[in-house]
């Protein structure tokens, strides 16, 4: 068996193109860049979702478990990429030149539920408050001085 296995490629593809079907030629043109802001979004929001289903199913309970979870998931973004150096230090070499997009949309996935962990376990602010400020700030200004 190889690794990855085949069917991880064809479930990227199809993610991929589904993904950016309907979005703009000029985003198409740049796929590394495409799939590291796809990867890092999808991670973000998917370690949300996770989260707001702990809370809503197990109540105060997740908040005891929460941070253990996000920290072995924080261990998981470093130990996986390094056991895979260690295990198949040949794939490790070849990937980011055999696969550049796969290789961006990983770093975006690493990236996205690292920054998301990080705000829950309190190193950063949560960007939903960055956008609320930048909002509040933008319906204040008149039109007249954004531009």
């Amino acid at each position: 068996m190889t690794f990855p296995p085949e069917w991880f490629y064809h479930a990227c593809d199809k993610s991929y193109q589904l993904a950016t079907e309907h979005l703009p030629q000029a985003v198409r043109d740049r796929p590394m860049t495409t799939a590291f802001l796809l990867g890092t979004s999808a991670a973000y929001g998917t370690v949300a979702i996770i989260e707001k289903g702990l809370k809503r199913f197990l109540g105060e309970r997740a908040e005891k478990i929460m941070p253990t979870l996000e920290r072995i998931g924080l261990y998981s973004t470093v130990a996986v990429p390094l056991a895979i150096t260690v295990l198949d230090p040949e794939f490790a070499k070849n990937l980011p030149q055999e696969h550049p997009v796969y290789t961006a949309g990983c770093l975006g996935l690493i990236a996205g539920s690292a920054r998301r962990a990080l705000e829950d376990l309190g190193v950063f602010t949560p960007l939903e408050k960055h956008v609320q400020q930048l909002w509040a700030k933008l319906r204040k200004t008149p039109p007249s001085e954004l531009f």
